[in-house]
């Protein structure tokens, strides 16, 4: 699983980020890396016998839920929410 995660990582480094010689993706899309990741592992971990025995847009589609989003409430000093 860890290989299959590293593949999916390295998969994702463009031709012009390896020209810069960078290993990893730019942070800019850590979302979509992060998800991709995740199939990969939940993908292995299922011809492996240990994961769900769901087709991969099944997996897909419960990683994308699963991911967290974060919304920040605005904070004005001085003033509170009742």
């Amino acid at each position: 699983m860890f290989t299959a995660a590293a593949r999916a990582l390295s998969a994702m480094v463009t031709p012009e980020e390896e020209q810069r010689g960078l290993l990893l993706p730019g942070m800019q899309g850590i979302r979509e890396v992060a998800a991709r990741v995740a199939l990969a592992v939940a993908i292995e971990a299922r011809e492996d016998g240990f994961g769900r025995l769901s087709e991969d847009r099944e997996l897909e589609a419960l990683i994308r839920r699963a991911q967290w989003s974060p919304e920040f409430m605005p904070n004005r000093p001085g003033r509170r929410s009742t």
